[in-house]
């Protein structure tokens, strides 16, 4: 029982500081509201190549993780216009730095807490649709599974840290609940303190929000980080920034 690393060692992991995850503003706020970290079932996920091997039969046997886990997704990499654009489809976008140590802090009193519960920390391996497609045992994974053994728990974790490489650009990096048994939720929630928010270095607003907006938001998510000291935790994303005007000279 405990944290497990798959595709990714522990010291890898806390080798960079910190870890960024972006999502809808209602997201955002329903974070602080909620005071927890929310893992959906990945059977919601849209790709149906993300949720492949979730609904797939082995020998008319369900895949061993069915209504068992539940995942949440993190990037390694602080900008890319790609994602914001992913999240900010149909609402204004918000992105989270944190830190991996601490995030690490709050796993690890969540399985204090849960000692049923497994946690598999992973980075996403990005490989062609054709490879995807293959039987278990000829997927091409950059370190080979220990077993193609549908029912070995650390095969089951690298089948659901594979994505198509046309999203190789997110860096992903992928966080993993297990429960004991089946359930009918479709996500649970790891909580954190509420009285302690240092875990967030900084919250990035999206680039694309008006100025009264920017204005607006910094005041909301200051108040819950309970941000009294000079130093702002809350920006405005720079990515679409006006750069100093660069004159060509064309003779």
């Amino acid at each position: 029982m405990g944290i497990h690393f798959v595709n990714i060692s522990e010291k890898e992991f806390l080798k960079l500081k910190f870890l960024y995850k972006i999502m809808p503003l209602e997201y955002a706020l329903a974070f602080f509201e909620t005071g927890g970290f929310w893992f959906a079932k990945p059977t919601v996920w849209e790709d149906p190549y993300e949720k492949r091997f979730i609904d797939a039969t082995y020998n008319g046997k369900k895949f061993i993780w069915k209504d068992r886990v539940f995942c949440t997704c993190m990037t390694g990499i602080h900008s890319s216009e790609a994602l914001w654009n992913m999240y900010s489809k149909n609402s204004i976008a918000v992105q989270f730095c944190l830190r991996r140590e601490d995030l690490l802090y709050i796993l690890n009193d969540y399985v204090k807490d849960n000692p049923t519960h497994e946690i598999y920390i992973g980075r996403v391996e990005y490989l062609n649709t054709n490879e995807i497609n293959m039987p278990l045992k000829q997927i091409p994974f950059s370190v080979p599974s220990p077993s193609i053994n549908p029912n070995n728990s650390k095969l089951a974790a690298k089948l659901l840290l594979l994505k198509r490489i046309a999203y190789e650009y997110e860096k992903e990096i992928r966080i993993m609940i297990v429960k004991p048994m089946s359930t009918s939720e479709n996500g649970i929630s790891v909580p954190y303190d509420k009285n302690n928010l240092n875990f967030i270095e900084r919250i990035t607003l999206d680039p694309k929000i008006s100025r009264y907006e920017e204005i607006a938001f910094k005041k909301v998510f200051n108040y819950f980080l309970h941000n009294n000291t000079t130093r702002s935790k809350v920006f405005k994303s720079s990515l679409y920034k006006q750069k100093k005007t660069v004159h060509y000279i064309t003779k």
